[in-house]
């Protein structure tokens, strides 16, 4: 039996986390894997305009899956 490691599910923001109303910032998840943000989106990347929380469920190619904190 080979136990698989969860793949790495860290969001990377691009630009600031605190901006004007009418700007974006930049999600990021690591490349690679099969991605399910609570927005819905299934990018690797989106770009969010508003406050809120923000999570990322990555799945790798042998199906083991992690979500962001």
């Amino acid at each position: 039996m080979t136990v698989l490691s969860k793949p790495v599910s860290t969001i990377t923001i691009t630009g600031s986390t605190s901006f004007c109303e009418g700007l974006q910032a930049e999600l990021s998840a690591p490349a690679g894997l099969i991605y399910e943000w609570n927005t819905g989106d299934t990018t690797q990347t989106i770009v969010v305009d508003s406050s809120g929380e923000f999570t990322v469920k990555v799945t790798d190619s042998n199906l083991c899956q992690a979500i962001s904190d």
